[in-house]
């Protein structure tokens, strides 16, 4: 059996290949930023509360606080839900207490 040589299409206007990226790329930031800030309208404002030096932090999002305490997005949510139930809050990570504003 005999393989016959293929030959592959060379695309010799390479200057398409490098606008359509480039659109392409410019076209991700865009919905990346469109995204974010659609996001930011949804979250719902925070404020941490450190109880070691008594400072208090207002966040525009439960996932904004994650990141300043350093913990995962669930754990802020479950606290306030158990906070919202109960009338009770509890310390996140034995120094943080949150609160919705």
């Amino acid at each position: 059996m005999q393989v016959k040589n293929r030959v592959l299409c060379v695309n010799l206007d390479r200057g398409s290949n490098t606008k359509r990226a480039s659109l392409a790329h410019r076209a991700r930031e865009k919905s990346r930023k469109h995204l974010l800030e659609y996001n930011k309208s949804k979250g719902f404002p925070v404020e941490v509360f450190y109880t070691l030096s008594s400072e208090t932090t207002s966040c525009s999002s439960t996932r904004e606080a994650s990141q300043v305490i350093r913990c995962d997005h669930n754990t802020i949510r479950t606290s306030l839900e158990r906070s919202k139930e109960k009338g009770i809050s509890k310390l996140i990570k034995k120094r943080f207490i949150v609160k919705f504003v």
